[in-house]
């Protein structure tokens, strides 16, 4: 029993670690499409009117991305170090079971969007990469909620 318990609590903390890496590398793989995209984001004329600056579009575009990527590594971060913590023991966050569980069924859509990049003319391999990567996700937001349930039931067991 000892064994299964130590063994939950460490796969909460790695999969702790890994739910932020993850987070780091989303928002570098976001950015890095934009950068790579430079072309068609700066051939924005067909869609702003000839009122608005092209720069200040580019700007607002880039401030908005900015904010995206902050949204979402913080939501990583918050789930990631929220296991982190009840691997050593400490109290959560109130919000990190439906966070948790929220964010695994978003993760669990977007598995429909890729249908459509393998018609388009796309890098397949990048798709593939991705796939693996969503998948990853799952397996890691799935094993943080089955062994913090299994933990907090056998902690309802010790208490009786």
């Amino acid at each position: 029993m000892k064994e299964k318990t130590t063994r939950r609590l460490h796969n909460m903390y790695i999969s702790g670690i890994c739910i932020i890496l993850l987070g780091f590398w989303t928002v570098i793989k976001t950015y890095m499409g934009v950068f790579f995209a430079q072309d068609d984001l700066f051939n924005l004329e067909d869609y702003v009117t000839d009122d608005v600056d092209i720069s200040l579009a580019v700007h607002i575009l880039f401030i908005m991305l900015a904010i995206l990527c902050l949204f979402i590594f913080l939501w990583h971060l918050y789930i990631g170090s929220n296991s982190m913590r009840i691997a050593r023991g400490k109290k959560h966050g109130r919000l990190f079971i439906p966070f948790t569980i929220m964010f695994l069924i978003l993760t669990i859509i977007s598995f429909a969007s890729y249908g459509s990049q393998f018609d388009s003319d796309t890098n397949l391999d990048t798709v593939i990469v991705s796939i693996f990567v969503d998948i990853s996700m799952v397996m890691l937001l799935a094993d943080i909620l089955i062994s913090y349930f299994v933990l907090k039931k056998q902690d309802s067991k010790i208490k009786q």
